[in-house]
């Protein structure tokens, strides 16, 4: 049972070798080098960076990793056109991100943190509701996604469009 705790004891700054990012879809996403080394140096303001701990060290922090529900793009032919730029949840996504309220009720956030695209986003506010109106900080971060590339789904909107849209959420990071 292993559990994360503040990086600061790492001389090197870097992860250890045995760390790996969970991932459902790992050889897809979490194998490219890349973008593992892209989230490893994520740096948000005001939360520390992160290594492996035991899970007898009552100052480790759990980290919990929440995929999107199912969005347009998923269920949409393709080749897909501009309408599916930073697609949105389908209606099955938005009853999946309900689905996590009463997992998440039990859960005590220190913070989230979100994707800047919009099915990430609508995911952690329909399926964190009710963290978001106790005040947990709701971060978004521009590396926090599945995929930095080329593909339509895979483009944001631009930030005050997003920042507008959601103005309970904190765009600081990006």
């Amino acid at each position: 049972n292993r559990r994360l705790l503040p990086f600061n004891s790492f001389p090197s700054k870097r992860f250890p070798p045995t760390a790996r990012l969970s991932c459902a879809r790992r050889s897809k996403v979490c194998m490219n080098h890349e973008k593992v080394e892209a989230l490893r140096a994520l740096r948000v303001p005001g939360l520390p960076r992160f290594r492996i701990a035991d899970a007898a060290d009552t100052s480790a922090k759990d980290v919990y990793f929440i995929r999107h529900g199912e969005a347009a793009h998923n269920v949409a032919p393709r080749p897909w056109g501009e309408e599916l730029m930073d697609a949105p949840l389908t209606e099955v996504g938005r009853q999946q991100a309900a689905g996590l309220l009463p997992q998440a009720a039990g859960v005590a956030f220190d913070v989230v943190i979100v994707s800047p695209l919009v099915r990430a986003i609508e995911t952690a506010t329909i399926g964190l509701a009710g963290h978001l109106e106790r005040g947990v900080p709701f971060l978004v971060e521009e590396l926090c996604r599945e995929q930095l590339g080329p593909n339509l789904p895979d483009r944001r909107r631009p930030k005050h469009v997003i920042a507008a849209a959601y103005p309970a959420l904190d765009f600081s990071a990006m």
